[in-house]
């Protein structure tokens, strides 16, 4: 059998051909192994199925991918941000996409009228928190509000290890917003990218 060369670049669905076709080669080659059938792959493992025979003892398996193959499946979706620090909680939706250990989120248009000295967004998925590295990440200048006015610069978001809330820092402080009530908020979509770990 030669093997597929696995790499992120591949498509998921390149990747999963790639697979099936190394996994039913390796599974028919066993002596006395009934024909592999069909070969399902799901980003946590690959079902395999026979007829003839057992495959390498008796019945079906499933094989545990290498953690490796796992991080080169594209993922991506949706969910629904809830704004706090302020008098409502307005809500929108951020899309998301992960290759590897890279996500590239973005972040939707959400204001309302400030109550607090604090902005954050809640929501983020357990899929794409960090389990150990908390990362700082710049905002474009004129995207964010404060008292009712673009921050010119010094916006940042906080994506804090193991947490689903998204931080918005004013000039590095995540208690540097007016708590008056005047507008505050995410003025525009943001794209931004973090690692997982």
């Amino acid at each position: 059998m030669t093997a597929q060369p696995y790499n992120t670049t591949m498509s998921k669905q390149q990747l999963i051909k790639a697979l099936q076709a190394d996994i039913a080669a390796l599974y028919s080659g066993v002596a006395g192994a009934g024909t592999v059938t069909s070969v399902g792959i799901t980003p946590g493992s690959a079902d395999i199925t026979s007829t003839g025979g057992p495959i390498v003892g008796a019945g079906n398996i499933t094989v545990d991918l290498s953690a490796a193959v796992k991080a080169g499946l594209p993922t991506s979706g949706t969910f629904t941000v809830t704004a706090t620090g302020l008098t409502t909680a307005p809500t929108g939706t951020a899309t998301w996409s992960r290759v590897g250990n890279l996500v590239l989120l973005n972040l939707p248009l959400v204001t309302g009228t400030s109550n607090s000295t604090g902005f954050s967004f809640t929501g983020l998925p357990a899929a794409i928190q960090p389990a150990t590295l908390t990362q700082q990440i710049a905002l474009p200048a004129s995207t964010v509000e404060n008292a009712g006015a673009l921050l010119s610069a010094s916006a940042s978001i906080l994506i804090t290890a193991g947490s689903g809330t998204i931080t918005f820092l004013n000039n590095g402080s995540a208690t540097g917003f007016t708590n008056t009530a005047t507008g505050k908020g995410l003025d525009a979509s943001v794209t931004v990218g973090y690692l997982l770990n």
